[in-house]
């Protein structure tokens, strides 16, 4: 009986975690499931789809930061010609001009991955973007130390992977922090890769996974997982790998905790951390 009414920690830790959450999220689905609102087409997932393909297709299209080029040209054809040659003298500025198109880069995922998907939460479907991952759950803070046994796992990854030339021929990002202070510079660069971070952290594990979780349930996550590994495809394969476990593991706690926050910091912590390594391995901080 003792051991009934005081079970091992392992045991615990896998039903507050896993099996209570999962529970409860298929109770939601069957629910839904069982419900008249479920029968005919279903307008939400298929929006969800439609939003998914659009904003992932645009920001392949328009979003790099190569694409940042065209601004001045976009600006001088809507007649802001003062407005096009300061934009076109930053560009061409060597130490400003890259940090700029990361800017663009950065703005086009905010506009992509959070603006349109947010816009379809509040005037299509009607519901509350604290629905879709926003809010700050208790069950989120409750778990923070889940997510810091994942970021010391992920350190160690970084640490190995960044030895590979194929990691240093990737990383970093901002490939001119090698030699430029990093205050302002690579200061800058952090916020602007921070704020993409949040938009996609919105867009996949808040968006496609909450608004398929009535009609998929769980099996939202995978549907997500698919579009998340195939923006890494032009980074190195270990690390589109790597992003099919994240994804699952991230669109879960997202699912159960109902929070976006946790995630969001730990994949700014590991993408800042990937661009400290290379750095290092550059021999930047000697």
């Amino acid at each position: 009986m003792n051991d009934l009414a005081n079970p091992p920690l392992w045991k615990r830790l896998w039903c507050e975690i896993i099996r209570d959450p999962l529970r409860q999220v298929d109770r939601e689905n069957r629910d839904y499931l069982a419900s008249p609102q479920s029968r005919g087409a279903d307008w939400k997932v298929m929006t969800v789809l439609v939003v998914t393909a659009i904003s992932l297709t645009l920001q392949e299209y328009l979003g790099a930061s190569n694409h940042a080029d065209r601004v001045p040209r976009w600006l001088q054809f809507l007649g802001l010609h003062e407005l096009s040659s300061t934009s076109l003298q930053w560009l061409q500025h060597p130490a400003n001009g890259p940090l700029v198109r990361l800017g663009y880069w950065s703005l086009a995922c905010l506009t992509c991955y959070f603006v349109l998907p947010a816009l379809a939460v509040r005037f299509v479907f009607r519901q509350r973007l604290r629905d879709f991952g926003i809010a700050l759950t208790r069950d989120s803070l409750r778990h923070w130390w889940l997510y810091a046994i994942m970021l010391v796992g992920m350190a160690v990854v970084v640490s190995l992977a960044s030895l590979s030339p194929e990691f240093q021929a990737a990383y970093p990002l901002y490939r001119e922090s090698r030699y430029l202070p990093l205050w302002p510079y690579y200061a800058c660069w952090v916020a602007i890769y921070g704020l993409q971070f949040f938009a996609i952290e919105f867009f996949f594990r808040g968006f496609i996974v909450h608004g398929l979780k009535q009609r998929f349930g769980v099996y939202g996550i995978f549907v997500m997982m698919v579009p998340y590994c195939m923006i890494h495809f032009q980074k190195p394969m270990l690390e589109s790998f790597a992003a099919i476990i994240a994804g699952i593991a991230l669109g879960f706690l997202s699912l159960t905790t109902r929070s976006i926050w946790l995630g969001t910091l730990l994949h700014v912590s590991v993408g800042v951390g990937m661009d400290l390594a290379a750095l290092y391995r550059h021999g930047c901080f000697s």
